[in-house]
Parts: structure tokens; C-alpha cells; sequence
């Protein structure tokens, strides 16, 4: 099936709390293209370390297809992934709803722990992340965008216009 409205080769952005996977599983069942999540490519946590090319081969490997819907936001995907794409689907979200998001998700999954510190930690260290995402990634993702102006490009700012646009397709 071709898919007109959106491509076959679809990328999804944003930081975490945006409920990118949300997006993406609802996506995948308009579209019926395959989903790739990027917490599934099979390397350490800590990226830092991974030289370049080991990362780029593993993101080519799982990409090798003609269909597919590729989920999930780390800047040193971006090359592979924004070569490869028909369409770029940027979440790009205020600070304040990725920040309500992901200290949602952190509340979920530390409710069992109740340790104070512990969530302090987490907290402040999301904050930072954040505020990192925002002042510096948002723009890498930006200047990929520009950098291919022959790719499909829709930009949401929100969860409303997220579904909005999902509803449309």
C-alpha cells in the first residue's frame, strides 16, 4: 500500500513526555506501515562512548526497508534517519509539556520506590534535560529540516494538534 498522504518512510521526533510512542502506534494503525522504536536498537545506554558509525550502521539495518515508521529522538540518529525518510514528524512540544510528560512517566514508574531523594534526583536531572533539549537539540533538529527541504515536514506543537492531524489522515 502506498501511503500518499504521508510516505512510506516516516521519522517521529520530540523528547521525552511528547507520547511520541502514543503518536507513532496510532500512526502505524492509519498507515498500517511497520514501527520501529529506537529503544529497540540493540546498543549500550550510555551512547557517548559508541563510535559514529556503529550507530549509523545499526539505525541503516533497521531501516533497510521501503515502509516503515521510525520512533524515538537521539541526535546522533539524525543522519541516517533524515536521509532516509519520506516525511519528518517533529513533535516539538513548549518545555512545560515535555516537562508535565515526563515527570508524569518518572511518577509512574517511582511511585513504588517512595523515596523523596531519589525523586529529587530524577526531577532535577529532567530538568536539565529538558532545558538542554530545548536550547540546543530542538535547534540540530531545525537545521536538519532545513537541511532537507525535499522531505515532508509537519511540525505539531501539541498533543491537540497531534490528534488533530492524526484524525485528518
Amino acid at each position: 500500500m502506498d501511503n500518499k498522504q504521508t510516505g512510506n518512510r516516516i521519522i517521529i521526533l520530540g523528547f521525552h513526555g511528547c507520547e511520541s510512542d502514543r503518536f507513532a502506534e496510532k500512526l502505524q494503525n492509519k498507515t498500517g506501515l511497520p514501527l520501529i522504536h529506537l529503544r529497540n536498537i540493540p546498543l549500550p545506554a550510555h551512547w557517548e562512548n559508541i563510535p559514529q558509525e556503529e550507530i549509523d550502521q545499526k539505525v541503516e539495518e533497521m531501516t533497510i526497508g521501503e515502509r516503515w515508521i521510525f520512533e524515538g529522538d537521539h541526535y546522533r540518529t539524525y543522519s541516517v534517519l533524515f536521509r532516509s525518510c519520506d516525511m519528518i514528524i517533529f513533535l516539538d512540544y513548549t518545555e512545560t509539556l515535555y516537562k508535565n510528560g515526563t515527570m508524569e512517566r518518572i511518577n509512574k514508574e517511582l511511585a513504588a520506590l517512595r523515596s523523596s531523594s531519589f525523586l529529587y534526583e530524577q526531577y532535577s536531572r529532567t530538568e536539565i534535560l529538558i532545558r538542554f533539549y530545548h536550547k540546543h537539540i530542538r535547534k540540530r533538529v531545525y537545521r536538519m529540516i532545513e537541511k532537507y527541504p525535499d522531505k515532508q515536514t509537519v511540525i505539531l506543537t501539541s498533543s491537540l494538534q497531534a490528534d488533530e492531524w492524526l484524525s485528518g489522515i
